[in-house]
């Protein structure tokens, strides 16, 4: 995704982040969680930031439930 380098400019002044994941792509997975990780370790980011997961897509048939998601 092209805007991903834009997103750490706006982390030294995030309350939150909304991090959107597509639980019917599994294939894209484990880029979503290496992205994860990119975010937590950046040192802009605020140590309080607070961070919700949404998982879009439930009701696509073979979609990730959210304990499926967390394991993954």
């Amino acid at each position: 995704m092209q805007n991903r380098s834009l997103w750490e400019h706006n982390y030294k002044t995030a309350d939150g982040i909304v991090f959107v994941i597509d639980s019917s792509d599994q294939d894209r997975l484990e880029e979503v969680k290496e992205e994860v990780h990119k975010i937590l370790k950046d040192s802009e980011l605020p140590e309080d930031v607070k961070i919700l997961f949404f998982a879009n897509k439930q009701d696509v048939k073979g979609a990730l439930d959210t304990t499926e998601l967390k394991q993954k």
